[in-house]
Formats: C-alpha cells, sequence, structure tokens
C-alpha cells in the first residue's frame, strides 16, 4: 500500500508494479494492492510476509528468524509530555533518535499559514477586478443607449422604472457570468493545485459549498453596488440634451 503522494507522483494506481530500493540498493518489484491518504510525508506499507519473502530472511534476527525492526511508531496518551517521553526514549541505548509529530505538523501548520496572506492578496485582486469590470461594462452600456433612456425619462417612465430597464439586462447576464464561472473555476483550480508537486506534502484539493456561495455573494453583491452608483448618473441623464444629440 503506497501513500497517495508517491501514486500521483509517479502516476501508479492499485494493480501497477512499483520497483522500491532498499538502504543497499536492491531493487524489489511489488504489486500495489491499494493507495491511502497521508499528507505529511510519503511512505509505502508492506507487510511482514511479504518482506521476508521478498528479503530472503537478510533482515530477519538469526536466532529466532524474526524480522528486525528498524523504527516504530509510539502513541503517547494524551495529556503526557511528549517531549519528556522522547528524552526518555533517547536514554535507552539502541534507539538511535526520536522524532515528534507533533511538532512536524506544528512546523507545517506555521508554515502553510503564510499561504494566507496569499489566498487574501488574490481574493481581494479578484473582487477588485469584478467590480471594474461590471463598473465598465454598465457604464459603457449607459452612454451608448443614453439617447434610448432619454426617450424613456421623456414618455414618463419613474426614475425606479427606468433604472430597471437598463439594470435588468446587466443582473441577468451577471447570472449567467455566475453559472459560467464556476465550472471554469473548478477546472482552473484543479489545475493549479496539479502544478502544486511537493515531494513531503500533499493537499486535500477540494472546494467547499461556503466557498462557492461566498464566491457568488460578493459577485452579485458588487453588481448591485454598481446598479446603486449608476442610478445616479441616470438620474442626471439630460433629457433635452440627449435628445439633440446626433447619433
Amino acid at each position: 500500500i503506497i501513500s497517495r503522494n508517491v501514486a500521483e507522483l509517479n502516476n501508479l494506481k492499485a494493480g501497477d508494479t512499483i520497483v522500491l530500493r532498499d538502504k543497499d540498493f536492491l531493487e524489489y518489484r511489488l504489486t500495489v494492492a491499494g493507495v491511502c491518504d497521508n499528507y505529511i510525508n510519503s511512505y509505502a506499507y508492506i507487510s511482514v510476509d511479504t518482506f521476508t519473502a521478498r528479503t530472503g530472511g537478510a533482515n530477519t534476527s538469526p536466532e529466532n528468524g524474526n524480522v528486525l525492526f528498524n523504527a516504530a511508531y509510539i502513541n503517547i496518551k494524551k495529556g503526557r509530555d511528549l517531549h519528556e517521553a522522547a528524552a526518555a526514549l533517547m536514554n535507552d541505548d539502541k534507539v538511535r533518535s526520536v522524532s515528534v509529530n507533533a511538532d512536524t505538523l506544528r512546523m507545517l501548520t506555521n508554515m502553510l499559514k503564510t499561504m494566507d496572506y496569499i489566498v487574501v492578496l488574490v481574493t481581494v485582486c479578484a473582487a477588485a477586478l469584478a467590480f471594474i469590470v461590471l463598473y465598465n461594462l454598465t457604464n459603457i452600456n449607459i452612454t451608448e443607449r443614453i439617447r434610448e433612456i432619454a426617450t424613456i425619462k421623456v414618455l414618463g417612465f419613474y426614475p425606479g422604472e427606468t433604472a430597471s430597464y437598463v439594470f435588468r439586462e446587466n443582473l441577468a447576464l451577471t447570472l449567467l457570468g455566475m453559472l459560467a464561472g464556476i465550472p471554469i473555476g473548478i477546472l482552473l483550480h484543479g489545475y493549479v493545485m496539479s502544478r502544486v508537486k511537493l515531494d513531503l506534502i500533499v493537499f486535500d484539493v477540494h472546494i467547499s459549498t461556503a466557498g462557492f456561495l461566498v464566491s457568488l455573494a460578493l459577485t452579485l453583491c458588487f453588481a448591485v453596488m454598481v446598479d446603486i452608483a449608476m442610478y445616479f448618473k441616470i438620474a442626471r441623464i439630460n433629457m433635452a440634451e440627449s435628445l439633440k444629440s446626433i447619433e
């Protein structure tokens, strides 16, 4: 059984053959039985029987034939001092080194927190771009239809009716853009995360439902803000001057 990071980096799946090499550079061809999730470090898990059969007893005790293990995972009871336990293990002459996984997890967590600033920066820039695009498109739409809007106002339409005549189209286009942006965003997100390949870390790639809802809500909020800003521009349109202009 191999971890998912190993499978993805080597394009392996259950049933494929993997070649492993030991410390003496001897190679062993094994069949992948399955792929497991392990987000920190990469591992290959082999049963004792397979290990003994493939190594030909080279890693067994000459006295009783038991497999010689060179590493062990130890669970410490909750509430106990991990570093105190590690120090106690190091006092044993048979122990070469002790690694506290909690420290590794803490270090990687602090390292990944720096990515939060990058995510915030990208989100703010994307939000600003969405607002600017919506504002410019709406402004261009009103400018090109200024005689049409002036005619509607002359015919006696109320300000709210005139504004809804213009903004109804913008709102419909915004909703269509939101629906089209969801699948495109999923594909782009998957592509970007597929380019982030690390030997020791694998990311749990998924997009939460809250992420979709927040992005849709922000886009709709920006569209409403633009419509409010453009409402006053429509109200300031001079009907007489607009109708006298030559197109």
